[in-house]
């Protein structure tokens, strides 16, 4: 995968859990991202595509026992363990143990 377009996943996913981005805003943009994407996403599809999929299934006043509908909070927590996810596969491809906090 093209570094850049990895960094552009990483820095929206990352300002989104830092509250810089709104639940709005990121959504928008990470839908419009993930979906003109035309690069190689080789092994980090799957945890792009889970990102896609949960703000998919985010909606704004979820209530608990819906299927297939989560809260902001719950959209955040998968954030996170996507997020780490990206960072071990990013040191795993780099073989470099700071490549998460370096290059990215």
């Amino acid at each position: 995968m093209d570094k850049q377009q990895l960094k552009k996943y990483y820095n929206l996913i990352d300002s989104f859990l830092k509250k810089e981005t709104c639940v709005d805003s990121f959504t928008e943009q990470y839908m419009n991202l993930f979906k003109n994407d035309n690069s190689h996403l080789g092994e980090f599809y799957e945890v792009l595509n889970n990102v896609f999929l949960d703000l998919d299934e985010y909606t704004p006043d979820a209530k608990r026992g819906e299927s297939f509908a989560i809260d902001e909070k719950k959209l955040r927590g998968r954030c996170e363990k996507s997020l780490e996810l990206l960072k071990q596969r990013i040191r795993e491809e780099e073989k470099s143990p700071n490549i998460g906090d370096g290059f990215i």
